[in-house]
């Protein structure tokens, strides 16, 4: 993969994310991208904010920036955002700015509203985006650790763990997670390394341990 610069920190179009980031236009440009069929109503929605991994590189389409350390968009940015079309990704963290080559860590984050609130489960939420995935890349991916429920910030949450099934990518992983907060379903994902200087698993984790979640 040939690498690729940032030019803006505002990238127009996902998939130059995709090229940027090994893998993360899995979860990021694929699963819960839909169209709307009627408005959605921010009244319905709950604001959120995490911590910006410090040194990472913040992309977004929306107007929404890091104040002092934490990205936080209220309720009415996840309206605006969905509706717009921007809420795959909503933003995303790249480790490097100006890559070299090889391999570039990121962490995303994806934003959709459940109209179906009965059957809104993270674990359904992931075997969406998961089926979709397989769809998309066939056997481009192979599951490493299978899908397991756990909690986020004390709320509902599922995980699933990928890895590359290509020689020449061979010890990226890529980590997915949902997260219920109401009727609004979060896909995390983040593509690293396994191990070694680019791994992913802490930085993640403690991207998402800084999750906090606006209550009305």
């Amino acid at each position: 993969m040939p690498p690729t610069e940032i030019r803006h920190p505002r990238l127009r179009d996902p998939r130059r994310l995709a090229r940027y980031a090994l893998f993360v236009i899995v979860p990021l440009a694929l699963a819960l991208h839909y169209w709307l069929d009627d408005p959605v109503d921010a009244e319905d929605m709950n604001g959120f904010s995490f911590v910006r991994t410090p040194g990472w590189t913040y992309l977004t389409e929306t107007s929404v920036g890091p104040s002092d350390g934490r990205i936080r968009f209220t309720r009415e940015d996840l309206a605006d955002a969905i509706r717009a079309g921007q809420n795959a990704p909503l933003f995303a963290l790249a480790k490097y700015a100006r890559p070299q080559g090889g391999l570039n860590p990121a962490i995303g984050v994806n934003v959709a509203y459940e109209r179906d609130a009965g059957a809104a489960t993270p674990r359904a939420v992931l075997e969406r985006g998961m089926a979709e995935t397989a769809t998309r890349v066939g056997d481009a991916l192979s599951v490493s650790e299978p899908l397991t429920t756990t909690t986020l910030a004390g709320l509902p949450a599922a995980r699933v763990r990928y890895v590359s099934a290509a020689s020449v990518n061979r010890g990226t992983t890529l980590i997915v997670y949902a997260v219920l907060i109401g009727r609004t379903s979060l896909l995390v994902a983040a593509a690293g390394a396994a191990d070694g200087a680019d791994a992913v698993d802490e930085p993640l984790q403690a991207f998402l341990g800084s999750l906090t979640v606006d209550h009305y």
